[in-house]
């Protein structure tokens, strides 16, 4: 995994959630991403959620939705840990 698209996903993440209850998508975050000119591997977003989730920085969820799913958008966020 790109340790440098990983670290902007979490400042996505950080900065534009806050901590606590909050809902964001992948598809939200890969959009911001190639916004801003960054080049996301697919699947990409969605690895990064399961590892954050998996360290217990954040809580995810699964999209309902297969279209959603298709477009790095597996995941919608909704819990940010303070120790993020």
């Amino acid at each position: 995994m790109d340790n440098s698209l990983f670290l902007k996903v979490k400042n996505i993440i950080r900065n534009d959630t806050g901590l606590g209850e909050v809902r964001i998508g992948g598809v939200e975050i890969y959009d911001k991403l190639t916004a801003a000119g960054v080049e996301v591997p697919e699947l990409a977003i969605a690895e990064i959620l399961e590892r954050l989730a998996k360290e217990k920085l954040v809580e995810i969820e699964r999209q309902l939705n297969p279209e959603d799913q298709e477009k790095h958008g597996a995941y919608i966020i909704t819990w940010v840990s303070g120790q993020l």
